[in-house]
């Protein structure tokens, strides 16, 4: 969790401030019952004081103010560890293994649509133009 993505990505809203917390409900990942809430906190930007670590309160907030810390300051687990990365399509080695044949192809000295229908036979998803653009990116970043 940064100041940037907590803000919304305002640079000058962030740098305006001179304290930020992060705040982020993580009931599903940590695995608790539904009928209690996990909060996880972390202190995103400290100006003139010492931080406090991160830290987990849990509850019931529907009942009245019925918080209690969860995970101490110092027993914390990262907000990374917490929820996985959950953006975005599945990391995959197809690009770089499509990038090296391209890549062998073009320093063996062959020609453009030879490397195109190669890579997109060996490669079904990836599209002909996704092939030149990148024949091209690599001969502009290579000369």
């Amino acid at each position: 969790m940064t100041l940037e993505n907590a803000s919304r990505g305002g640079g000058d809203i962030g740098a305006a401030m001179s304290a930020a917390y992060g705040v982020r409900d993580v009931t599903r990942d940590v695995g608790v019952d539904r009928s209690q809430v996990v909060i996880y906190v972390e202190t995103l930007k400290a100006r003139d004081f010492e931080a406090a670590p991160q830290f987990q309160v849990i509850g019931a907030p529907w009942n009245g103010v019925d918080l209690h810390m969860r995970l101490k300051p110092g027993e914390y687990e990262p907000l990374d560890a917490i929820m996985p990365h959950k953006a975005g399509a599945p990391k995959s080695d197809a690009k770089a293994e499509r990038l090296t044949l391209m890549v062998q192809m073009i320093g063996e000295g062959r020609d453009t649509k030879e490397i195109v229908k190669v890579v997109t036979a060996a490669f079904p998803k990836v599209k002909p133009a996704t092939v030149e653009r990148d024949i091209r990116d690599f001969k502009k970043a290579r000369y």
